[in-house]
């Protein structure tokens, strides 16, 4: 909710979720920036509003980082996919956060490459009368 309200105009939610969120009741009055007209020209984020004073400490914080993380973000000026991407990969086995995450979202997107694969190979066998 809050990133919504801090201007991001779009989102992949699970479905499990929009389910859940679907059988709570609706309040207006509780719900930030209800009445106020949302943008809808190309210009969104260029022309954002100034952040919230109770979202301002999170530009201090980033709480995916280890403990171990010095505080140092990547620079431009590394060319990570060189060698095959040897800094990438140094990078990504450094934090074990971020390799963390990285291997759950490769698991989940390969299952769901998976599952479509065989929605489409069981179609196909339908129409072609296998």
């Amino acid at each position: 909710m809050a990133a919504g309200e801090m201007g991001c105009h779009s989102a992949t939610i699970p479905y499990a979720l929009l389910e859940e969120l679907a059988q709570r009741p609706y309040d207006p009055a509780a719900q930030p920036g209800e009445g106020i007209p949302k943008k809808t020209d190309a210009d969104h984020y260029k022309d954002a509003a100034p952040l919230k004073e109770r979202f301002k400490h999170l530009l201090a914080t980033d709480p995916l980082a280890s403990n171990t993380w010095d505080g140092k973000l990547a620079g431009t000026d590394v060319d990570y996919l060189a060698d095959g991407g040897k800094k990438l990969q140094d990078c990504i086995l450094a934090d074990p956060v971020a390799k963390q995450r990285l291997d759950d979202a490769l698991e989940l997107f390969i299952g769901g490459e998976n599952s479509s694969k065989a929605k489409i190979e069981a179609a196909l066998n339908l129409v072609q009368g296998d």
